[in-house]
């Protein structure tokens, strides 16, 4: 019995060691396969997060749904989506254009184009402003008449206006055109 008794202990600390070996591995393997879902559960919501926040909607876009209000109720100037573009567009002369933007028209909506007016009390012909906001492209455009001569602003390039805009500032602009 003698003989076999550390041939007994010899394979008691071989089986711990292999299963304390075992122990680790799995313990290492679990270890790495939660850090790998983490990761993925990670990538996962960045992706989801990405795709399900909403999209930033075309603030002209939103101007759309207030048809036929004023300026001073849709609070244009306050908008600093608008304004913000407005102001790097006109420089300086946004300044002036609000200060004289006494009398106006109700905004106008034809198609992807919407349109605005403003001139100064008791001096419209002389010193008005139009803006032209096109929706599709997000693109802005300010003429500015002044004593029998133009000035335009254009954001993006020249809006192409829809028939009736296109005829209406034909005939705010024709003594000018026509001189």
């Amino acid at each position: 019995m003698k003989n076999y008794l550390p041939i007994l202990v010899l394979l008691i600390f071989c089986f711990a060691c292999s299963k304390l070996t075992s122990l680790e591995n799995t313990k290492t393997s679990e270890t790495t396969n939660k850090a790998n879902n983490i990761v993925a559960s990670n990538k996962t919501n960045r992706l989801t997060n990405q795709e399900s926040a909403p999209k930033t909607e075309n603030p002209l876009v939103a101007l759309k749904k207030m048809k036929g209000k004023y300026q001073y109720e849709i609070k244009l100037w306050a908008k600093p989506e608008i304004s913000q573009r407005l102001e790097k567009l006109m420089g300086k002369d946004y300044a002036t254009m609000k200060k004289f933007w006494n009398v106006e028209s109700p905004l106008e909506v034809e198609g992807d184009v919407l349109r605005l007016t403003g001139c100064e009390a008791h001096n419209c012909g002389a010193n008005q402003y139009e803006i032209f906001m096109d929706t599709e492209n997000d693109n802005i455009n300010v003429y500015h008449i002044l004593d029998e001569s133009m000035k335009s602003y254009k954001e993006k390039g020249e809006i192409k206006l829809p028939k009736k805009m296109a005829e209406e500032f034909e005939q705010d602009t024709y003594s000018i055109k026509n001189k």
